[in-house]
């Protein structure tokens, strides 16, 4: 099977106009905000913090910005590595603040006002949410993001682009 240049190189063209980085970006946002909230569900039901979690996150923001921005280029790879990120960070602060809420019996905004304006609450925030292993799966998950994010070449296009 021999790929004919001149439609590959045609192809190519046509899949980077159909890229939208906005789009991409925002569909990557809301999958991010959407994985936090699965990630706290995750927690609550099992009652156990789940660093594991933080790979989904990855996959599913890199997914979202793959199927909606229909990218090939670098920047929708940054955008899902980011994302993901962002996306840990905001499961891993809403697990705390609803685990505060649980042990202090206040509300989760109060727990997350807790968090974040008491200078001690805040050392132990960061303490609980930068942990080496929970670091390591932060990374994984951005490289998730960052390799699911990319719209690559199928099967199936490859057959229709043969001489």
């Amino acid at each position: 099977m021999t790929l004919d240049p001149i439609k590959v190189e045609m192809y190519l063209q046509q899949m980077r106009e159909r890229q939208n980085l906005a789009r991409g970006i925002g569909a990557g946002a809301v999958a991010a905000v959407l994985s936090a909230f699965g990630w706290v569900l995750i927690a609550l039901i099992t009652r156990h913090h789940l660093g594991l979690a933080a790979l989904g996150v990855g996959y599913v923001v890199g997914y979202a910005i793959r199927e909606y921005g229909l990218g090939m280029e670098p920047p929708f790879r940054v955008a899902g590595a980011l994302l993901s990120l962002l996306g840990c960070l905001l499961g891993d602060v809403l697990e705390l603040a609803l685990g505060t809420s649980l042990a202090m019996d206040i509300s989760v905004l109060q727990a997350l006002h807790r968090e974040f304006m008491d200078r001690t609450a805040l050392a132990e925030t960061y303490a609980a949410i930068f942990r080496p292993m929970e670091i390591i799966f932060f990374c994984i998950a951005a490289f998730e993001g960052y390799k699911f994010s990319r719209r690559k070449l199928r099967l199936q296009d490859m057959k229709d682009l043969t001489t």
